[in-house]
């Protein structure tokens, strides 16, 4: 299946900061239409490409979120779609700084550690203990540290749909500054109107700047 950037444009969308920003949505998410990309566009002026999901969706569906309960081989079949869309989009868009929500925080983790990206990365109310293999994960931190440089780790405080505990211990074997917005949940709402969002991103850069 070719990916949704078979035929790639030169895509021009730098801001007053002078880099390009690109944000990866969860699966439930709307694309450019979703609440945390027109926060990110407004911002940051940034890209945010629609990832197919619906294998996916379906999976979450069939055990009802409980993610442990299915085949690691399913959910790495349903992944490598979005996974793929997203590397073309990065491939081909160049960003300078990726943020990625959720199960594209998951994407992003993946991109990473597979040198696909190599820039600057806002990991949002991460999915990476949901989707991935814990040996893969465990994997990464073991031989592949050095892909990641300076990363964010923005969390809801009151999220119970991924492990804060999981992400803080990813944010601190990777050398991550941890974010966590006050009474939000997993859709971190609160963080996008309280602007908590775009000072993830802003932190970033300025760490990536150090």
């Amino acid at each position: 299946m070719s990916g949704i950037f078979a035929k790639p444009e030169e895509i021009q969308y730098e801001n007053s900061y002078g880099i390009k920003v690109m944000f990866l949505h969860g699966l439930e998410g709307r694309g450019p239409a979703g609440t945390k990309a027109k926060s990110l566009s407004a911002e940051w002026n940034s890209l945010c490409p629609s990832l197919r999901t619906r294998d996916l969706v379906s999976l979450r569906q069939k055990c009802d979120g409980q993610w442990s309960a299915l085949d690691q081989s399913d959910i790495d079949d349903a992944f490598e779609t979005p996974y793929s869309d997203a590397r073309d989009a990065v491939r081909y868009g160049k960003p300078d700084l990726v943020v990625a929500s959720s199960m594209g925080a998951a994407i992003l983790f993946k991109l990473i550690a597979e040198g696909e990206f190599t820039g600057t990365a806002v990991f949002c109310a991460a999915a990476i203990g949901n989707l991935l293999a814990d040996s893969y994960v465990d994997d990464v931190l073991l031989n592949k540290k050095d892909n990641f440089r300076a990363s964010v780790w923005l969390l809801g405080e009151t999220d119970i749909v991924v492990s804060n505990k999981h992400n803080m211990r990813l944010a601190k074997a990777l050398g991550g500054s941890v974010i966590v917005s006050p009474g939000d949940g997993h859709r971190l709402n609160k963080a996008v109107e309280s602007n908590i969002l775009n000072a993830a991103v802003l932190t970033a850069f300025e760490l990536s700047s150090l």
